[in-house]
């Protein structure tokens, strides 16, 4: 009798363990699907300047089309996506149909024709916008960002004064310090004369020693969620176990782990290395070429949208803002907007973590009360 009620009892047990494991594994089935999501995708267009940057349903912008609708492009030819998936090139454009237009000038910025700017700027109060792909909008309409509702702003409006405000957005995505020095003295040469630089800095601009940039390889620099990158650190044979469980936490874990080394190494450019050290002399060299030109610069440093309610990156701030200070360099520091905020809100999508249309408009906002227009 006592054996039977033991064999019940076991019997039970496993049972009801089995069907928790079950349950378990069948929740983290349904989250993976639920959270599921396509890395941007690039399609060129039938107009040779023009390439569309589309995001699934996950998008957290505006987009200029919705693809599933009426759009003015014939023929959308895959290019390639930000995860560098090659599975995805047959991807349908149902799946990703919130189209981000990105359209270039003669001089491969997301930006007017230079010319018809140069002849406007003639009459008009010039602000030079340089930097990385935070400035150049990647994820936002171009209308959304910063420096277009800027332009926008005071030209019209309660902030409309008899003075005509251009903005040249000569922002360009991956470039460093070095190649948006060079945009500066090019731009500045152009046009002549420009009233106002603002520098839109991102922590990734400073050059990087051998040492540092081979680390680049291991992080993933809170721009971008890469799955394919991600799926490389995860332990030998996880995936073959079928477990949506087990890769569940093994793929949280792994993220985890990138987060820390991309602290590591962030925090690893700003130590007194040479390209730190040539970086900040570059600052100084781009004030001291705009004050020679005439114009007035603003080092205006955008945070990573990463970790706002405890962001670890306060003393990388705090070091800009002393090579500011040394030069005499105007400082903006865009971290006092966001800290404490919930990243997620600020993100174009969750593999794309450049700022989206509410952060450029909460940027602008700042700027025209921080700047002296």
């Amino acid at each position: 009798m006592q054996l039977k009620r033991l064999t019940t009892n076991l019997t039970l047990t496993l049972t009801s363990t089995l069907a928790c494991l079950l349950a378990i594994e069948i929740f983290f089935f349904l989250l993976t699907k639920t959270q599921k999501t396509h890395p941007a995708i690039i399609y060129k267009t039938n107009t040779p300047s023009t390439t569309l940057w589309c995001y699934d349903n996950q998008f957290n912008s505006i987009a200029d089309w919705d693809l599933r609708h009426d759009h003015p492009f014939t023929k959308l030819t895959y290019l390639g996506n930000i995860d560098k998936n090659p599975n995805l090139a047959n991807l349908p454009l149902t799946a990703v149909p919130h189209a981000i237009e990105d359209k270039r000038n003669e001089s491969g910025y997301r930006e007017r024709p230079f010319a018809d700017l140069k002849e406007i700027g003639a009459k008009a109060q010039i602000t030079l916008v340089i930097g990385d792909s935070f400035g150049f909008g990647q994820g936002v309409r171009r209308q959304d960002r910063f420096s277009n509702i800027l332009e926008h702003t005071l030209n019209t409006g309660q902030n409309n004064t008899d003075t005509q405000h251009i903005f040249v957005n000569a922002c360009l995505p991956g470039a460093g310090i070095s190649t948006i020095s060079q945009r500066l003295t090019t731009c500045i040469d152009y046009f002549g004369h420009v009233d106002r630089v603002i520098y839109a800095y991102t922590l990734n601009d400073p050059w990087r020693t051998q040492k540092i940039e081979k680390k680049h390889k291991a992080i993933y620099d809170f721009m971008h969620l890469r799955e394919s990158q991600l799926l490389q650190t995860l332990p030998a044979g996880i995936r073959e176990l079928h477990s949506y469980t087990l890769l569940w936490f093994a793929q949280r874990t792994a993220r985890n782990r990138l987060a820390r080394d991309t602290i590591e190494w962030y925090k690893l450019i700003y130590t007194e290395n040479s390209g730190w050290v040539r970086t900040k002399k570059k600052i100084a060299a781009m004030h001291a070429f705009c004050r020679e030109r005439g114009s007035t610069m603003s080092l205006v440093v955008f945070p990573l949208f990463h970790a706002l309610k405890d962001y670890p990156f306060v003393d990388i701030h705090d070091k800009l803002a002393l090579v500011a200070q040394h030069h005499n360099i105007d400082y903006i520091d865009l971290l006092s907007i966001f800290a404490g905020k919930q990243e997620q809100d600020y993100w174009v999508h969750p593999k794309d973590f450049h700022p989206n249309h509410r952060a450029h408009r909460e940027v602008a906002n700042f700027l025209l009360t921080a700047i002296s227009w």
